[in-house]
């Protein structure tokens, strides 16, 4: 709950519940890992350490780059 009260209600904060698979397992990833999604829910970037340190640049850039870049190409969910 703490993350999802300090992001935008326009980012979705996915939550396991306890019964579930373990998500890294699934994803091939460990708990440091980052997954970033395009808009059509398409895996764009999995950082792993080093890379995910949020003192380096590299999670921020890889958001900006699935968001604010035409990076999946033609989309039917991109504002003209």
């Amino acid at each position: 709950m703490h993350l999802k009260n300090k992001v935008s209600e326009h980012i979705p904060v996915y939550q396991q519940e306890e019964n579930q698979t373990d998500v890294w397992t699934l994803l091939n990833g460990n708990k440091d890992d980052f997954f970033i999604y395009d808009r059509c829910g398409r895996l764009v970037y999995h950082l792993g350490l080093p890379y995910s340190f949020l003192t380096f640049p590299y999670v921020e850039e890889a958001i900006k780059i699935a968001y604010c870049e035409k990076k999946c190409g033609n989309c039917s969910l991109m504002v003209l």
